[in-house]
């Protein structure tokens, strides 16, 4: 019994150099949870559009900014960050 458990531990072991574990995800870094936390707070007015073109890369976005009033009236702004 104890030769399997070493055994299985040398495996993993050799698994984990070789390549990583099974299991191991990506993780992320500070400014994907910070931008992942504000943009779940976010609230736009109706004059603005935000736009991700990879959901999974929230870094990267495009704001769109389209007034409704005063001299910018029924211009179109857009941004990309």
């Amino acid at each position: 019994r104890m030769i399997k458990l070493f055994s299985l531990k040398q495996q993993k072991k050799e698994e984990e150099s070789a390549g990583g574990t099974k299991g191991s995800s990506k993780k992320a870094s500070a400014a994907q949870l910070r931008i992942q936390k504000d943009i779940n707070e976010l609230n736009l007015p109706k004059t603005c559009d935000i736009s991700f073109s990879d959901p999974d890369d929230l870094l990267n976005f495009k704001l769109v900014i389209c007034p409704d009033e005063g001299f910018y009236k029924s211009g179109k702004f857009v941004f990309s960050f």
